[in-house]
């Protein structure tokens, strides 16, 4: 009997390692599993927008294309209790990660600021289409307080005049920041850009802040040589002192809606819109684009001249050659349509 017995113990010693050793591959195998890396692409993100259900979320990851095995995210997702702590956001994930690793900073909601990067937009639709491009944040409720008289008073601006708030810059922001918070950043750029130096030398020429983005905005779209930027904005302060009209070229590429015109022909300067500054004197009724800091100081610091005209350098080189006298101009501006004919430039 004791020879069965031990018999029987060594039987069911072998039956527990066998089954331990089951359980710890098992385990192993799981714990391999979960660690396993996921994701595709190196450094890349992976957003969940906000109030997103994880029915949504689970088919948006599988749209984002970034991991291996998004069935593998899923179940671990639900055993851990993840779809009742979603957090909306744009979050870093690195190639080595596994799901667990990847859970683990779904469920912190630890998101990592993104660098938005604006540069030169023409009207206030291009500014939205490019955040909703970039951002998560509603789009309408950014177009709302861009027309809201209160936000804008703590600027002095107002809805003829809120595209002024924005300009080309870098702005350190969340993916899913709020329209509120994305403004707030942007007036605050604002405000440090439109230091006491800047304010005073556009109180010593006579104009707004406004009036001088305004300025600038047309000067941006004349030329990207920058050594003549202060020169064609003395052209057009020039004018707006003397009451006549800028008869500024981009002005009716934007009044047409059509950035592409390399050439400016006299059906072109009928165009009746109150951006055509062929017919209306003063400035147009906003800017015409978000001016850089380069055109803005050249404004600001505008040369001493007394010309009255510029057109673009028969060279066709990017320059341009000014003018005091309309007699001047019109030789000028006849040599550079010459060239263009010559080019075929239509």
């Amino acid at each position: 009997m004791a020879k069965k017995n031990r018999s029987h113990t060594k039987n069911n010693q072998s039956k527990s390692g066998k089954v331990f050793r089951i359980l710890l591959f098992a385990g192993l195998l799981v714990v391999a599993i979960l660690f396993l890396p996921i994701v595709k692409a190196p450094n890349t993100t992976l957003k969940i927008r906000p109030n997103a259900t994880w029915e949504y979320i689970k088919e948006d990851i599988r749209a984002q294309d970034k991991l291996r095995f998004p069935l593998l995210l899923e179940w671990a997702a639900v055993l851990t209790g993840y779809p009742k702590h979603i957090h909306p956001g744009s979050f870093a994930i690195d190639t080595w990660m596994g799901t667990l690793p990847l859970l683990k900073v779904l469920f912190s909601g630890r998101q990592e600021a993104i660098q938005l990067v604006v540069n030169k937009y023409r009207t206030q639709h291009e500014f939205l289409v490019f955040i909703a491009q970039k951002l998560a944040t509603d789009t309408l409720a950014l177009k709302q307080l861009l027309a809201d008289t209160a936000f804008l008073n703590q600027y002095q601006l107002n809805a003829k005049t809120s595209f002024c708030l924005i300009t080309p810059n870098t702005y350190e922001v969340y993916w899913n920041c709020s329209a509120q918070k994305l403004l707030a950043k942007i007036g605050k750029a604002y405000m440090q850009f439109w230091n006491e130096d800047r304010r005073k030398a556009a109180s010593t020429l006579g104009f707004s802040i406004p009036e001088i983005i305004s300025i600038a905005a047309i000067v941006e779209e004349e030329t990207n040589y920058v050594p003549e930027k202060s020169m064609i904005a003395s052209v057009y302060i020039n004018r707006l002192r003397k009451g006549i009209p800028l008869q500024a070229d981009p002005t009716i590429k934007y009044a047409l809606g059509n950035f592409t015109i390399k050439r400016i022909i006299q059906d072109h300067l009928k165009t009746e819109s109150p951006f055509n500054t062929y017919i209306h004197t003063g400035l147009p009724p906003t800017p015409i684009c978000m001016p850089s800091a380069s055109s803005i100081d050249a404004v600001l610091h505008a040369s001493q001249s007394n010309n009255f005209f510029f057109c673009a350098h028969p060279d066709l080189n990017g320059q341009h050659i000014f003018a005091q006298t309309l007699e001047e101009h019109l030789k000028n501006a006849k040599n550079y349509h010459e060239a263009l004919n010559k080019k075929g430039i239509h």
